[in-house]
């Protein structure tokens, strides 16, 4: 298969949320949906071909420029959202995984990403490897494989790399939501990043974001 569909993102927004106690992704923080602050940052990453994996039952309304996948397996846990992306940009020359329930993850920790070569995932301070992460077109075949409630960090892929974010510090981009008191307590942290603040226009709606011209073929 040719991989032409230059740099492509999958945005995980079809979990379960049961320790949240459901309906997480639109959930407000800071004044708006859990769910846009890491479409916005997806948004400014400049990768143009854009894809929101969410369940059968899901009333996420994204912005102009992103596919919506269901995934109808979504009970059958995170892999199965996994397959459902990659599945969709199956063409892509590279594809960026990112979860919509991580709002600090920055566009230029993205960029870093989709720029990458080989398989790259993030390093976190306990020097665990995860999400945001990108794969080359070889890994494709691995990531379609994956079962169960598990995540591409699972996989041992050869010649794997982790590199730490630069910007925003690793401790607070990293930080990700699955429960009420998670949302609580990172609050204050998402008021202060607010600058200026802006109401958005619909469930996830923000300002539409122009793709970088190196990110749309190769």
């Amino acid at each position: 298969m040719a991989h032409e569909g230059g740099v492509g993102l999958i945005l995980l927004a079809a979990g379960k949320a049961s320790r949240f106690g459901g309906n997480k992704m639109s959930a407000s923080l800071a004044g708006r949906p859990l769910l846009s602050w890491a479409m916005e940052a997806c948004g400014e990453s400049g990768i143009a071909r854009k894809v929101l994996v969410v369940r059968e039952d899901s009333a996420l309304d994204p912005p102009k420029g992103w596919q919506v996948v269901v995934n109808t397996r979504a009970e059958e846990g995170q892999s199965t959202s996994i397959r459902a992306g990659v599945d969709a940009l199956r063409k892509c020359s590279r594809i960026v995984i990112a979860l919509g329930d991580m709002p600090f993850v920055t566009a230029a920790h993205l960029t870093r990403l989709a720029e990458g070569k080989g398989t790259v995932f993030t390093r976190y301070p306990d020097g665990r490897r995860g999400c945001p992460a990108a794969f080359p077109p070889e890994t494709y075949g691995a990531l379609m494989s994956i079962t169960g409630d598990k995540g591409a960090a699972s996989l041992d892929l050869p010649g794997a790399q982790a590199i730490a974010p630069t910007d925003g510090g690793p401790g607070r981009m990293l930080a990700d939501i699955d429960t009420a008191a998670d949302l609580a307590r990172l609050s204050p942290a998402a008021e202060e990043s607010l600058d200026p603040p802006e109401a958005p226009h619909g469930p996830v709606a923000m300002a539409a974001v122009m793709p970088h011209p190196r990110f749309e073929r190769e």
